[in-house]
């Protein structure tokens, strides 16, 4: 469950509730009421957790499986690769930059070679849009 997830990734942290409710903009109680799942983060309060933790909404709602090496286990793009050859980083890469209009794009149903493809298109529509913008 997701409160299960939050309190794991918190203690490997090392960080309190109250440090982590100062953090996404809740109190200590409410981020006790998570831990014990008594009540749900808002979508927003969740992005926020994702972001902090540095995994994906879809970790802490126990869609997808950590992968091995990251700080917390979990995927974590912080440097963008000049090319993705590992497609969980490509997974989170499009995950976290997809354009929500993209007729819903779901980068879990790609599999590993449609997934780098795409998320490398990405990186050079981005290298595109970058030059137009760096003026």
């Amino acid at each position: 469950m997701i409160g299960d997830k939050i309190k794991e990734l918190r203690n490997r942290m090392n960080i309190t509730q109250e440090d982590l409710g100062k953090i996404i903009g809740v109190t200590t109680s409410t981020v006790g009421m998570y831990e014990t799942n008594v009540r749900k983060p808002s979508y927003e309060v969740l992005d926020k957790i994702a972001d902090y933790f540095e995994v994906t909404a879809d970790y802490l709602l126990g869609r997808v499986e950590a992968s091995k090496g990251s700080k917390s286990n979990t995927i974590s793009i912080n440097k963008v690769p000049e090319r993705f050859t590992n497609p969980d980083e490509a997974r989170a890469y499009v995950e976290r930059h997809v354009i929500l209009g993209a007729n819903g794009i779901n980068p879990y149903k790609f599999d590993d070679e449609k997934i780098l493809e795409f998320a490398n298109e990405m990186l050079e529509q981005m290298k595109l849009i970058s030059y137009k913008y760096k003026k």
